[in-house]
């Protein structure tokens, strides 16, 4: 669905979510879209189409959508991020790359036990899904702060040399923090929801 909007993807995005975490269901979310006289015909024709995907927590998926900025470096991605704590590997911060979307909706499930990345990556397979990009799940992160405290999330992929490296948005050391490093061990056992695409 294409519309002309007063509001910004992201600004609509986090209505939604707001929402959603003060206990509004997903049919209330969407009775909210068709409000009558005195709603926003924008937010009536955006919750219309994407009520049921800006936040669905089911047995094991949970969606956001975002806007991702093509064009932006990975320091000025990571700097977008304000105040979290930063624990960075920047010869691993140079390996992220961009998934390609300007919109994306990705898709988070967990697996509750302490994973290797290599049975991590068959997880992905199982759930029908692959790897975000790190440029992708920072946007989300972003754009809603507050989430990552109730649901740590991350994601992976390879440098040229075949390692594994993660974006991690979590609580490290009493911080609410964000990871970029090499993967040289587990994940550990901890509820973390990793972050995908179909």
């Amino acid at each position: 669905m294409s519309f002309k909007s007063d509001f910004s993807f992201d600004q609509i995005s986090q209505l939604v979510f707001s929402l959603r975490k003060n206990g509004w269901d997903k049919k209330d979310v969407t009775n909210l879209g068709q409000c009558g006289k005195g709603g926003s015909a924008s937010i009536r024709d955006f919750l219309d189409g994407q009520a049921e995907i800006i936040l669905i927590e089911k047995k094991n998926d949970l969606v956001l959508c975002a806007g991702v900025d093509g064009t932006s470096t990975a320091k000025k991605a990571l700097n977008n991020l304000g105040s979290l704590e930063k624990y960075l590997d920047y010869d691993v911060v140079a390996t992220m790359f961009h998934g390609g979307d300007d919109e994306v909706k990705v898709h988070f499930f967990k697996v509750g036990r302490s994973i290797s990345d290599n049975d991590l990556e068959e997880e992905y397979r199982l759930n029908g899904l692959k790897p975000i990009d790190p440029y992708s799940l920072i946007a989300v992160n972003r754009i809603y702060p507050a989430f990552s405290k109730e649901y740590p999330n991350g994601t992976h992929w390879r440098d040229s040399s075949g390692m594994w490296c993660h974006c991690a948005f979590c609580s490290w050391y009493n911080h609410h923090s964000v990871v970029v490093n090499h993967n040289n061990s587990w994940w550990g056992s901890s509820p973390f929801w990793y972050a995908g695409f179909r």
